[in-house]
C-alpha cells in the first residue's frame, strides 16, 4: 500500500502524461541545480567570485596602461582612445 497523501478532492487525478512531465521537470530541476554547483558551500562561491574579481581588475588595469600608453604615442587624449574603440569612459 501506497504511503502517499491522500489527493485532495478539489485536484484532479494525475495521469501518466502529467506525471511524465512532473518526472522530467524534476529532471531539469536537477540537472539545472548541478550545473550551478549547488553542492559548494557559500564559502566556496565567494571565494571563487573575488578570485574572478581580482583577474578581472589586472585585466582592467593592464588594459587602461595599455591604452594610456596609445594615447601618448598617438598624442591625444585616454577620452579619444576610448571613443575610437567604442568604449566607455566609466564603469556601468
Amino acid at each position: 500500500m501506497s504511503k502517499h497523501p491522500p489527493t485532495p478532492p478539489s485536484s484532479p487525478p494525475i495521469n501518466e502524461a502529467d506525471t511524465a512531465l512532473l518526472l522530467a521537470a524534476h529532471d531539469e530541476i536537477a540537472y539545472l541545480e548541478s550545473q550551478l554547483h549547488a553542492d559548494r558551500t557559500p564559502e566556496s562561491i565567494l571565494k571563487t567570485h573575488i578570485h574572478l574579481l581580482h583577474r578581472y581588475n589586472a585585466v582592467k588595469d593592464t588594459t587602461q596602461a595599455l591604452i594610456s600608453k596609445y594615447a601618448q604615442l598617438r598624442n591625444t587624449s585616454i577620452a579619444a582612445v576610448h571613443e575610437s574603440l567604442g568604449l566607455p569612459l566609466k564603469d556601468e
